[in-house]
């Protein structure tokens, strides 16, 4: 049975004359591993390669939106409606009380929505920019769903 894997390649010169290079094979999703580690992946489906890049690049090519997560001290009710008062080209979702997500097609800057945070009072207790995962990448460039990898994994155990 083909598996959806990924495959890890990563070069070390050892000299100037002769790279060291190794490869390893992950079995999707089971085996996790922290992409910024390596210079380039590859995404394997069915025994044929589909796409290779930096890693870099992938996210940047899966990435429809810019999103900064948010996370204050205290709720305020009305606090989207103060975001899109000031900001109409953000979208803004507050889908727990004390964490607020501002997405945009273009980079968001902070500093302007700092600002405003600290004229209302509110207190950001964290600001993080939010990237799809390898995994996002993964699903997107292939067509795959995780459902159906995770059951084509569970089938194969038995």
């Amino acid at each position: 049975m083909n598996r959806p894997s990924l495959k890890l390649r990563t070069c070390q010169k050892i000299s100037a004359n002769s790279p060291r290079c190794t490869e390893s094979a992950f079995r999707w999703p089971k085996e996790r591993f922290s992409g910024f580690l390596c210079h380039r992946i590859g995404f394997i489906v069915g025994g044929e390669i589909v796409k290779i890049d930096r890693v870099q690049d992938l996210l940047n090519e899966a990435q429809q939106k810019k999103t900064v997560e948010f996370v204050i001290a205290q709720a305020r009710p009305d606090l989207e409606a103060i975001l899109l008062a000031h900001f109409p080209q953000f979208t803004v979702e507050q889908s727990v009380p004390q964490r607020i997500r501002i997405s945009a097609a273009a980079e968001i800057p902070l500093m302007p929505l700092l600002r405003l945070f600290a004229e209302h009072g509110i207190d950001v207790l964290e600001a993080r920019r939010l990237r799809p995962s390898l995994e996002e990448v993964f699903v997107k460039i292939t067509g795959l769903e995780i459902s159906k990898m995770k059951a084509e994994k569970e089938g194969g155990k038995k």
